[in-house]
């Protein structure tokens, strides 16, 4: 799962690290596990496990799910996650969420 999700991040990493101008600053983008999904709310982790945070999601929220429209209820625990919030009166609201479910590893064939 980890080489999966590594060229996600590396391109996020470029984006936000090539073109930090481009984006307004009332907007920030987060990576992340998903520890909990209800509606209206998402508890997430840093991709380490860490820094356990709740989120306040819009209703009008993008949410895809392995490059497919979701919910956000149907999100699993693990799946990793590419938010995009924003400043809206003073409190910062997910607008976007692309996410991927966490993939079983594969057993060799010992022989």
């Amino acid at each position: 799962m980890r080489l999966r999700v590594l060229p996600l991040l590396v391109i996020v990493a470029m984006i936000v690290g090539v073109f930090p101008a481009t984006m307004a600053a009332d907007e920030s983008t987060h990576v992340g596990l998903v520890v909990k999904a209800a509606k209206n709310t998402l508890t997430m982790t840093d991709m380490n496990g860490k820094n356990e945070r709740d989120l306040a999601v819009a209703d009008t929220a993008t949410i895809m799910l392995d490059g497919k429209q979701s919910k956000l209820e149907e999100m699993p625990k693990g799946t990793s996650l590419v938010v995009t919030m924003e400043n809206q009166r003073g409190r910062w609201v997910v607008i976007k969420i692309e996410a991927r479910k966490p993939t079983m590893p594969r057993r060799g064939i010992s022989g």
